[in-house]
């Protein structure tokens, strides 16, 4: 198994550029670490899906040598330029200091913590992944490899390395098994907004995830909650496909916005009848990071705006704490405008909720510091403190 682990290693650099040449990715000098990163996640792949596997104190070492040399990787983030434009430096960022606490984690014999953090943390890949569009999928086999048996997890695996092709086919098969083989809510939830992002994000086709729901036979057996949530999608999912939205990536920063700002009018704060946020906002904050990364020096403060509100409404756990960056740096790199009181809003609301409860407002001093020293920048009263 080593043997042939070493052997795929080696190979695997050459596969990686030409898939991500095919991706569209060559002219953009994909980052070397990159293919470093793929090999160890294959090699602790058995452990990432297995709890009780990665819990065994046989296998230590193992994932201990793994999670030091991802960590050292990682580190290697911060010196490609490709990953120091606006958006993929706030991922990559989350992506360091979440790879750094799990292997602290699993030092102190957190297991359990590291486990489900480490699964958390391979989604910044995700993130950073899904920012760029593509038309095409990796190509090669991992059929020889201790990838996991579950449909859903290597579902995951795949949309982690860029595998869009195979986590498609995995979780449609998902999707359309529920209530027939597998009635997993969690499951079919995760399941549909993934094929959701690819299908806006990555493959720029709505039409193709619109006819998918469109056709499952299976929705009568759902629940009453995504019956609805499918009907609300293929109706906006129409609209997106009515969208011009590709061809303001190469107009002033002024268009651009007024653009953007028109989709969020429908759906923020409060979405009009018959209007999906979710759909709205993968699609806007999709064209957002290629616009961001792509022309870097055009980044608009309106844009950290919206994609501080979009990563902080799409997903309340994996993007919540990449929202508050975005946030952070409309505040914190421009001077004091309106939209600078937007983000303040839309930050403190975030925090001082999430840290709210019977007994009152709790925030950590680090958190209550700096709304502080943005209060102080900005000229803003704090009603919510007695």
């Amino acid at each position: 198994m080593h043997k042939k682990l070493s052997l795929f290693i080696g190979i695997s650099c050459l596969l990686l550029v030409i898939g991500f040449s095919s991706m569209g990715w060559g002219a953009k000098a994909v980052p070397p670490v990159m293919y470093q990163f793929l090999s160890k996640l294959v090699s602790i792949s058995p452990y990432m899906y297995n709890e009780d596997q990665f819990n065994a104190d046989k296998n230590d070492k193992l994932i201990a040598k793994n999670l030091l040399e991802l960590k050292k990787l990682s580190q290697d983030l911060k010196h490609h330029e490709r990953l120091m434009t606006p958006g993929y430096e706030i991922t990559a960022n989350y992506f360091i200091n979440n790879i750094n606490e799990v292997y602290d984690a699993f030092s102190s014999k957190k297991k359990h913590y590291a486990f489900r953090l480490f699964r958390s943390t391979l989604h910044a890949c995700s993130n950073c992944h899904t920012q760029e569009s593509s038309t095409s999928s990796m190509s090669w086999n991992f059929s020889d490899f201790s990838l996991p048996k579950d449909d859903f997890d290597r579902a995951n695996f795949y949309y982690t390395v860029r595998g869009y092709d195979q986590a498609w086919e995995l979780f449609s098969g998902v999707v359309s098994s529920y209530g027939k083989k597998q009635k997993n809510d969690s499951q079919l939830n995760d399941s549909l907004g993934r094929l959701l992002i690819i299908a806006l994000r990555v493959q720029r086709n709505p039409a193709k995830f619109r006819e998918f729901l469109q056709k499952l036979p299976n929705r009568d057996l759902m629940p009453v909650y995504f019956q609805n949530q499918i009907q609300l999608w293929i109706s906006e999912l129409t609209n997106v496909e009515k969208e011009n939205g590709y061809q303001y990536l190469s107009k002033k920063p002024s268009e651009f916005d007024q653009y953007i700002d028109d989709l969020y009018r429908a759906v923020y704060p409060f979405p009009k009848q018959g209007r999906s946020p979710k759909v709205v906002m993968e699609y806007a904050s999709g064209l957002m990071f290629e616009f961001i990364n792509n022309r870097p020096q055009d980044k608009t403060q309106a844009m950290l705006f919206w994609l501080g509100v979009s990563n902080l409404s799409l997903d309340k756990f994996e993007s919540s704490l990449m929202g508050e960056k975005f946030l952070q740096h409309c505040i914190e790199d421009y001077s004091p405008t309106l939209i600078s009181h937007k983000c303040y809003h839309a930050l403190e609301d975030q925090w001082v909720i999430g840290f709210s409860g019977s007994s009152g407002i709790h925030l950590p001093i680090d958190l209550e510091k700096k709304l502080k020293s943005y209060r102080k920048k900005l000229n803003i009263d704090q009603p919510w403190l007695n």
